[in-house]
């Protein structure tokens, strides 16, 4: 496997632990993380998968000047994965 010499690995190993650790309080991440998993990809692969997915968010939050709300990300997620007034796993 080819490693990139032009990543920043401080910057890397900070977004897997974010992504690891969001998968104790974010339904959607933990949801996300086991499709990941369910596909075949592993552990590490998954995580830098969520990882991708939480800079995508952090981002829009920076560029459009708005707070995180998990609440509306869960449901912009849903209407775009095409569910619709499906539970969310958060209230578990």
């Amino acid at each position: 496997m080819a490693t990139r010499l032009a990543c920043n690995r401080y910057l890397a190993d900070a977004i897997q632990q974010w992504a690891f650790t969001s998968l104790r309080t974010s339904g959607w991440a933990r949801e996300f993380y086991d499709t990941q998993r369910s596909r075949g990809k592993k552990h590490h692969a998954a995580l830098r998968a969520l990882g991708n997915r939480w800079l995508e968010i952090l981002w829009h939050c920076l560029t459009k000047d708005v707070p995180y709300n998990e609440n509306l990300h869960v449901a912009n997620r849903n209407r775009a994965l095409g569910r619709v007034n499906q539970p969310s796993k958060l209230a578990a």
